[in-house]
C-alpha cells in the first residue's frame, strides 16, 4: 500500500510542476528536489550525468515551444522538463524494481 501511495504521490508532484507558472515556485520545486537528493544520500554527479543524457531530448522540445509558442513558454517548459527529469531521477533510485519486489512480497506474507 505503501508504493501505491509513494507511486501515486510521485505522479501528482511531476504532474503540478507543468501547472507552475511562477519563477520563484519553479526555483521552490528545484530546492526541494534538491533537499531530496540530500535526505536520500543520492549523488549529484550522477543526477547530472541523467540529465545530460536527455537534454538534447529537453532542448528539441524547447526549441519546438519556441517557435510554435514563444520565447519565454520554450525556455519554461525546458526548465520544467528538466526539473521533471531530475524527480524522475530521484524516485527510479529511491523506488527500484528490487525494493517494489520485496515489499510487495512482505505484504503477501503478512495477509
Amino acid at each position: 500500500m505503501l508504493i501505491a501511495l509513494e507511486f501515486i504521490l510521485f505522479l501528482i508532484y511531476t504532474s503540478l510542476i507543468f501547472f507552475i507558472k511562477s519563477e520563484i515556485l519553479l526555483l521552490a520545486v528545484f530546492l526541494i528536489n534538491m533537499f531530496l537528493m540530500i535526505i536520500l544520500k543520492i549523488n549529484l554527479k550522477n543526477t547530472c550525468k541523467f540529465i545530460l543524457k536527455i537534454l538534447p531530448f529537453i532542448i528539441f522540445t524547447a526549441v519546438l515551444n519556441v517557435l510554435f509558442g514563444s520565447l519565454e513558454h520554450g525556455i519554461y517548459i525546458g526548465i520544467k522538463l528538466g526539473l521533471v527529469c531530475q524527480i524522475t531521477y530521484i524516485f527510479s533510485k529511491k523506488m527500484t524494481p528490487r525494493k517494489i519486489r520485496f515489499r510487495n512480497r512482505k505484504d503477501v506474507i503478512s495477509a
